[in-house]
């Protein structure tokens, strides 16, 4: 069975961060569902509010005593307001951030459940085409300098070693029917 990592329950969010969450939403929370996966230690939940509508909640929290540090997700709240116009309706809406008590919130957009994985041929498909349609829209854009330019050749290396490896026709089978394309493209 996986492990879940620690996280908070609703009733642990300090007051004043639950008031003020309620605040920015204009509306007060009915249930609060923790979510868990993701690429930090956060807070994070999914909220239903009392006029019907949904939010999500992601915070970086002051640690338990004895615990690790929260990763901070100020990180994360700078590339969501600078890239906005660029992610448009690829990425959740930010509702609005704050911090109170140690807590650093976001209020963003609840786009529902995780539905992958699993993966299948249709969800990769979709996937990999909107992924080209974004990359695609920001083609000759001038993106914010603080954006690393060269992240994506760590990605790089593992395509690189597994064409040199022998096994990429392996890869290639994962194509189906276009397998013999797959190498080319």
């Amino acid at each position: 069975m996986p492990i879940r990592e620690q996280k908070p329950a609703w009733s642990a969010v300090p007051a004043a961060v639950r008031a003020e969450t309620e605040r920015r939403l204009r509306s007060r929370v009915v249930r609060a569902t923790r979510a868990y996966g993701g690429y930090a230690a956060s807070a994070t939940f999914r909220l239903v509010l009392a006029n019907g509508r949904r939010a999500f909640f992601k915070a970086g929290y002051p640690p338990p005593p004895g615990s690790a540090a929260i990763f901070p997700i100020d990180r994360e709240e700078k590339r969501y307001l600078a890239l906005s116009g660029f992610m448009g309706r690829w990425a959740p809406r930010l509702y609005g951030s704050f911090h109170l008590e140690r807590w650093h919130v976001l209020l963003m957009e609840d786009v529902g459940p995780a539905t992958i994985p699993p993966w299948t041929a249709d969800k990769a498909r979709r996937a990999s085409r909107s992924y080209a349609r974004f990359h695609r829209s920001t083609m000759g854009a001038r993106l914010p300098a603080f954006l690393p330019r060269d992240d994506h050749h760590e990605f790089a290396v593992f395509w690189r070693t597994l064409a040199q490896s022998g096994d990429l026709a392996g890869t290639a089978s994962l194509a189906g029917r276009r397998a013999a394309l797959a190498p080319r493209t």
